[in-house]
């Protein structure tokens, strides 16, 4: 059931949402590369919403009404992808499920500054995933040794998944790692759960 992912003063108004737009919602297992996605519709679909499950409350919302957003965008502007017409639709929505204290003060805070510079990806907000991070219960005992990786040293030695890293210097928002198997570097989110291999 969606009432078992969402927080609750948000049940009533996701759903008129979903229904106002006719939305189809498929609820998956995780992705590493992307906690939503959206289609635009069809002949044969409608507006077509996949969102990952393991995520707290809070996140599944917002990653919802980014996809929403982008329903909204395409039904109001025919626009595609993260330019201006989205983005006022994704801020008109957080503004929305704000003003209905669905949100504890911190996240709320932390929204009410992401709706200032909306960007195409909210793990691209440092301070929001952060305090976004702190709702996640869903650690298992396989993840009882994760850290994140601004919390271990430049050049240490650690995993993501199968993959082996060593990380380097820090970017702007981001942090350099080497994949050890093909030498090339890539940027990384801070908040990324890492294991270091001692």
């Amino acid at each position: 059931m969606l009432a078992d992912y969402l927080p609750p003063k948000s049940l009533a108004e996701v759903c008129r949402l979903l229904m106002e737009l006719q939305i189809l919602l498929k609820i998956v297992p995780p992705r590493r590369t992307l906690q939503g996605s959206y289609r635009i519709p069809t002949a044969h679909q409608p507006h077509y919403i996949t969102i990952n499950d393991k995520m707290n409350p809070y996140t599944f919302l917002i990653t919802l009404l980014h996809e929403i957003a982008h329903a909204h965008a395409w039904t109001k502007h025919k626009t595609r992808g993260h330019q201006k017409d989205w983005k006022v639709c994704f801020g008109q929505l957080l503004t929305h499920f704000i003003q209905l204290e669905v949100f504890p003060a911190d996240i709320k805070t932390a929204l009410e500054k992401h709706i200032e510079k909306i960007t195409y990806c909210g793990s691209a907000d440092i301070n929001l995933s952060k305090i976004l991070q702190k709702y996640d219960n869903n650690t298992s005992d396989s993840d009882s040794e994760s850290i994140t990786l601004q919390e271990i040293p430049k050049d240490t030695v650690f995993s993501y998944g199968k993959t082996v890293f060593r990380k380097g210097e820090p970017l702007r928002k981001y942090i350099k790692c080497k994949n050890l198997s093909n030498n090339k570097t890539y940027r990384c989110h801070p908040l990324m759960m890492v294991k270091v291999i001692r």
